[in-house]
C-alpha cells in the first residue's frame, strides 16, 4: 500500500476476543477526537465475541482488517502493516491504555534518533506498578535454567540473578535506556525498517515474535529503547482464560525452542528441550511421589504444576515427533 504524504502514524491493533478492552484501548486513543496525521487500523482475528462488530458501531473511523481465521499475533501485525499508510507504525495490544500524545511522544523521539530502531514506554498494571516482565533480555540456556524451571522459585529472590539473566532494572530518572527486545504489546517502529526486515515472522504463531523481531533489527546495529517519559496502561492476558494456561505454556516452550535454533544452533536448542523436559519429568514425578503426604493446598499445586509440564511434554511430542501444528485455542 502507497504510504499517504500527510500520515505520519498508524495505530494497528492486533484484537482476539477481547471487546472491552478492545474499546477502552480504542476510546482512549480516540479521545478529543483522532488526530489528521494519525490512523487507527484494527485487525481482528477471528473472534467470536462481537469485537468488530462493537468497532464498527461505536468508531466507525476505524479501518477494520476482519480475518475469518486467527492468524496470530505476527500474522495479524503483518496484516495491519499492509493495511495501513503511515510512515510511523505503532502496533498494539487490545489491552493497552494510551492517549494519542503518548504515540506521538515516542514518535517524536524516533524522529530525533536515527539510531534507535524501535521504541516502547513503560507499561503499568492497574495498580501502577511497573510490569517488569516486559523488559527482559534476549533468552540464553543460563537464562532458561534459571527462570523456566523449578530452580526459579530461588532465582527470582535474588535481584542480582534478575538483572544479570532475566530483565533490566528500573531506572528512576526519565531517560531512554537500550534493551535487548521491544514487547509486542506496544511496538513503535518506522515503516520503513518494518519492510526492510520483512515484519514479523508468522511462524511462531504465538510468543517469541517480538523477540525474534528485535533480534533482527538488533543486527543491523540499530538500538532498541524504552522511554520511561511516557507510561501507559496495559492489562496484560485478556486473550486467555485460565484453563488455557497450560497451553499457554507448551506453546511459550515450542516458541523459545523455535528461536535458539534459528538464532544459536541446533546443538542448543537441543540443550533448551533437554533442559525443559527433564525440568517437566522431575515435576510430573514429583507430584506422584510426594502428593499423598502432603497436605491439600500443596497437593493442588503439585497438581496444577504436573498438568502445565504435562501438557508441555505432549506439545514437544506432537510438534516434533509427529510433526503437528499446534493451533490456537478455541474460545
Amino acid at each position: 500500500m502507497t504510504v499517504s504524504s500527510h500520515l505520519s502514524l498508524s495505530v494497528i491493533i492486533v484484537n482476539w476476543n477481547t471487546r472491552e478492552s478492545l474499546l477502552q484501548c480504542i476510546g482512549a486513543l480516540s479521545d478529543g477526537g483522532i488526530p489528521d496525521s494519525m490512523e487507527i487500523v484494527l485487525v481482528d482475528n477471528g473472534s467470536s465475541d462481537g469485537s468488530v462488530e462493537a468497532v464498527r458501531s461505536s468508531f466507525p473511523q476505524v479501518r477494520v482488517v476482519a480475518n475469518d481465521l486467527n492468524r496470530g499475533f505476527a500474522g495479524g501485525a503483518n496484516d495491519g502493516v499492509l493495511a495501513s499508510t503511515g510512515r510511523t507504525i505503532v502496533v498494539l495490544n487490545p489491552d493497552i491504555i494510551a492517549a494519542p500524545g503518548d504515540l506521538l511522544a515516542l514518535q517524536k523521539y524516533l524522529d530525533e534518533h536515527n539510531d534507535v530502531g524501535a521504541v516502547m514506554p513503560l507499561l503499568l498494571n492497574e495498580n501502577g506498578m511497573t510490569q517488569d516482565d516486559y523488559i527482559r533480555r534476549v533468552p540464553t540456556l543460563a537464562q532458561i535454567i534459571l527462570f523456566n524451571t523449578e530452580v526459579c522459585r530461588l532465582a527470582r529472590r535474588s535481584e542480582r540473578l534478575k538483572q544479570a539473566f532475566l530483565q533490566y532494572p528500573i531506572r528512576s530518572t526519565s531517560e531512554p535506556f537500550a534493551v535487548e527486545q521491544i514487547a509486542g504489546a506496544f511496538l513503535l517502529t518506522r515503516r520503513s525498517l518494518w519492510e526492510k526486515i520483512g515484519g514479523m515472522d508468522e511462524a511462531y504463531r504465538l510468543f517469541f515474535e517480538d523477540v525474534d523481531w528485535s533480534f533482527r533489527v538488533s543486527n543491523l546495529g540499530l538500538r532498541l529503547m524504552v522511554y520511561p517519559g511516557v507510561r501507559v496502561k496495559h492489562t496484560g492476558g485478556r486473550s486467555f482464560t485460565p484453563d488455557q494456561e497450560c497451553w499457554i505454556a507448551a506453546r511459550y516452550c515450542i516458541s523459545m525452542v523455535v528461536f535458539f535454533r534459528r538464532y544459536r544452533g541446533l546443538f542448543r536448542a537441543l540443550l533448551v528441550a533437554a533442559v525443559i523436559l527433564v525440568n517437566a519429568g522431575a515435576v510430573i514425578v514429583a507430584n506422584v511421589v510426594f502428593r499423598p503426604f502432603v497436605r491439600p493446598s500443596v497437593r493442588n499445586t503439585l497438581c496444577r504444576h504436573a498438568a502445565k509440564q504435562a501438557s508441555i511434554v505432549k506439545h514437544f511430542y506432537r510438534r516434533w515427533v509427529r510433526n503437528e501444528e499446534l493451533e490456537l485455542p478455541l474460545k
